[in-house]
């Protein structure tokens, strides 16, 4: 019996939903909206939005590790999404990077936030275990599926 999914934290403010992911949400197996720009050369970088017509910094900058998919997000998502234009998606998986290890890059380039790089968000690793779909409504929160 699986268990129901929950509704879990507003993705606004950022700093509410980061404060959640590194105390009560590290062990929770989630679903996430987030924000990819893919390209040729893969992905690796989101925010966490059901728009990319919001606004993307002041959104929490997630550096997107799939390492633990079959099949990389980027080929995942290529029938949903159009390259070099934003795309919602929801993903699901855990909070922190599948393994640590330091300068540890993931899939294609990062997403240009619409600055200089001195202004670009710090990006928190995320890892993605599963391509749940578009973002089809406006649901601003994270899904709790279950603890690992």
């Amino acid at each position: 019996m699986s268990t129901p999914i929950q509704q879990g934290p507003a993705i606004r403010p950022a700093s509410a939903l980061l404060a959640w992911f590194e105390s009560d949400g590290k062990s929770q197996l989630v679903q996430v909206p987030v924000v990819v720009l893919p390209s040729p050369l893969g992905l690796n970088a989101g925010y966490v939005a059901t728009s990319p017509t919001g606004d993307a910094g002041s959104a929490l900058a997630l550096k997107l590790d799939d390492t633990a998919m079959s099949v990389s997000l980027a080929d995942q998502i290529r029938s949903d999404c159009t390259y070099d234009e934003p795309c919602a998606i929801w993903v699901e998986g855990y909070w922190g990077a599948t393994i640590e290890a330091p300068g540890l890059n993931f899939g294609g380039p990062g997403l240009d936030f619409g600055g200089p790089a001195a202004n670009t968000p710090k990006r928190h690793p995320f890892s993605v275990r599963r391509y749940v779909g578009l973002v089809k409504d406006a649901d601003a929160h994270v899904r709790v599926v279950g603890k690992s």
